[in-house]
């Protein structure tokens, strides 16, 4: 089986001999070295070293392997010093991609750094400079320089300029201005935007929410340093907690406002029995003091990025909780949907290509092309940190189409061998997202793939927010008219250039939108995740349609509505709360939960409908213990954190499972 850490080095088409022909040898030694380089712990044997290259053309079958001195080693940076090629080899130790290897670890190291004169001394005395960071920070295609290793002058800033705790203060302004100063024939007032935007996301972020224990062990695997300072015991500061630890819940189920997915309740209550949890069956974690841990929240984040996933480990659970799962109702039939009129509806857009566009427009089709094309096109992804991308339907196939300097390209979205390719260049940095219309088609096959860790820009989701309610469900020309006065029409190769420039504009909304505002998108956004796992529903039912008919500015419509047979190995569980208050028990929030803590990611866990007071998973039969005491746990900690009334859970089993 091929390695697949090898990739072809970029270099290799500047090493030649002096004829012009290529030098295999060389080639075959960078390649070895850069390897041994980047993964110093790994064997690799010199046959799967010269097996590789031969697979991909890069040395001619007919060369013998004899010819080849298997104990020759070439240094990357003899090669770029030689030929001046400044690779963008993802092996190469001297390129970008490699460089941003800790990206996000530096950032969490600099926003530490830059909360307090505490935390900034604490990391001089681990021996940490600014050699340490070694990230490069993409700016704007108008400068002579295409990234900057922001983190790295930002830090050396930080090791020789304050001289005390109040010269932190504006200290994103201070750096800017040495920047600026420095660079004032290198850099536009574009790139200082964007660096001074991603400085000021560095500062905002609450540095009690990195803890020592997360600091240290950055430190550590990625630098080997060692960070002396007393680890906190505040257990919402470990990251090794244990699922009976259940995190508290942000947002709607903090006791925060509930106004935006609650209705009331009808006059005369249910008759199904139910499972009631109470305030005082929940066990608090301090017992001399439990009034004040029940009112203990951890802090609100602003950061959109989910939260680690809680551990798929077999735990002890309380003994109150187990008397709880006791006593669920479990019923046979679905429960009848309250219904809930709505004012405004859309249905999910679904782009789509015919032959006629297909001909009238250059497409590189990327699964066709040869390999030095193939380098081309990721050295303008490189460049391209902010990426214009659609699902499109072509003849009934799907296919993943990106605007790339000036250029479009295309492959197929079931191709896992080029998402893994291209995965380096559009995910694990701050500072690269994808900008699409609607995400869900998008995050359904990144899921299909595994690839869990690439940033979405969603220009429908963020425009429900930051416009007015009259413009909720405007079609994307309307939209496009309305933020940048240009008049585009479909199809989708005549609107997709525009993405950046509407990107632009929404992200300037978005800094003077309020802290419910910031909710609200960030609930969309989580919703979407979830909907994106089974946006095409054939692994769980058998649909027409897709997983939503219609969206409402409140709530989804969605497919699923519990008649339908649920395809092996997984059944659909169904569960109804309510509570003795005027509000319905906001369930989205409980889905949220689910999305933000990452347990459809880590588990056999679909989230197949939210309406209400009701929420319907999918899972495999390994799961239902754990499904079980979590939203056992989950419900219990919000009664006890917000002194509800006692919530009842009724459990239905769907499609006459048996348990």
């Amino acid at each position: 089986m091929m390695n697949n850490k090898l990739f072809i080095p970029a270099c290799h088409k500047f090493i030649t001999k002096k004829d012009g022909t290529a030098n295999f040898q060389r080639i075959y030694g960078v390649l070895k070295s850069a390897y041994s380089t980047k993964y110093p712990n790994d064997t690799l044997s010199s046959e799967e070293v010269f097996d590789f290259l031969k697979l991909n053309q890069i040395i001619p079958r007919d060369f013998s392997i004899q010819d080849m001195d298997f104990d020759y080693q070439e240094l990357c940076f003899s090669i770029i010093t030689q030929y001046k090629c400044n690779s963008i080899c993802q092996l190469c130790p001297y390129s970008s991609l490699y460089k941003n290897i800790y990206e996000d670890e530096e950032a969490i190291l600099l926003s530490y750094a830059l909360s307090s004169w505490e935390c900034l001394n604490s990391l001089k005395k681990t021996g940490l400079t600014c050699r340490h960071f070694r990230a490069m920070i993409p700016v704007s295609d108008k400068s002579k320089v295409q990234v900057v290793p922001l983190n790295r002058l930002a830090y050396e800033y930080l090791e020789t300029v304050p001289s005390s705790a109040n010269d932190l203060l504006s200290i994103d302004y201070k750096i800017m201005a040495t920047l600026k100063q420095n660079n004032k024939n290198k850099l536009s007032d574009s790139d200082f935007e964007i660096m001074h935007k991603y400085l000021t996301n560095l500062t905002t972020v609450n540095s009690k929410k990195i803890s020592d224990r997360n600091v240290a062990d950055i430190l550590k695997r990625c630098f080997q340093l060692e960070y002396n300072q007393k680890i906190a015991s505040n257990p919402l500061n470990t990251t090794n907690s244990n699922i009976s630890t259940v995190p508290s819940i942000e947002g709607l189920l903090a006791g925060k406002s509930q106004e935006h997915f609650s209705k009331k309740l009808p006059e005369t209550p249910g008759k199904v029995k139910s499972t009631e949890v109470h305030a005082k069956q929940i066990p608090v974690a301090s017992p001399e003091k439990p009034s004040q841990n029940a009112k203990e929240l951890p802090p609100k984040s602003k950061n959109p990025n989910i939260s680690a996933p809680a551990k798929k480990e077999p735990v002890s659970y309380p003994k109150t909780d187990s008397k709880i799962l006791s006593i669920y109702t479990k019923q046979k039939n679905p429960e009848s949907a309250i219904p809930a009129p709505v004012p405004l509806k859309r249905v999910p857009k679904i782009w789509t290509l015919s032959q006629q566009d297909l001909s009238s427009t250059h497409i590189v089709n990327l699964e066709t092309v040869d390999q030095l094309r193939m380098e081309l096109f990721l050295f303008d992804l490189l460049q391209t940190p902010m990426l214009p991308s659609e699902i499109v339907k072509i003849k009934k196939e799907y296919w993943f189409l990106m605007y790339v300097k000036d250029q479009f390209y295309t492959f197929h979205a079931d191709n896992f061998v080029l998402f893994q390719h291209i995965l380096p260049y559009i995910s694990r940095s701050k500072v690269r997202k994808i900008i699409c219309y609607e995400p869900y088609l998008l995050y359904y096959f990144l899921f299909k793939h595994n690839l869990y860790h690439v940033s979405i820009f969603t220009l429908r989701l963020v425009a429900d927010v930051c416009l007015p309610l009259h413009n909720w469900g405007i079609s994307i020309e309307t939209l496009l008219k309305t933020l940048l006065h240009i008049h585009v029409n479909e199809p989708i190769i005549d609107i997709l250039p525009a993405y950046y420039q509407t990107y632009r504009a929404l992200d300037k909304k978005l800094e003077t939108i309020d802290t419910v505002q910031q909710d609200i998108l960030l609930h969309k956004i989580y919703l979407a995740r979830a909907i994106g796992k089974f946006f095409i529903p054939s692994n769980y039912y058998a649909a027409e349609n897709y997983a939503i008919l219609e969206e409402t500015p409140e709530d989804y419509v969605f497919t699923y509505d519990g008649t339908q047979k649920i395809q092996a190995p997984y059944y659909s569980i169904r569960y109804i709360f309510s509570w003795n208050a005027k509000e319905l028990f906001p369930a989205k929030s409980l889905a949220i939960w689910f999305i933000k803590n990452r347990l459809l990611e880590t588990h056999q866990i679909t989230i197949l409908a939210v309406k209400e007071n009701q929420i319907t998973f999918a899972i495999a039969d390994e799961e239902y213990s754990f499904l079980c005491s979590i939203v056992n746990q989950v419900i219990g900690q919000y009664v006890m954190m917000n002194k509800t009334p006692p919530i009842s859970i009724d459990e239905i089993i769907l499609n006459d499972k048996m348990l």
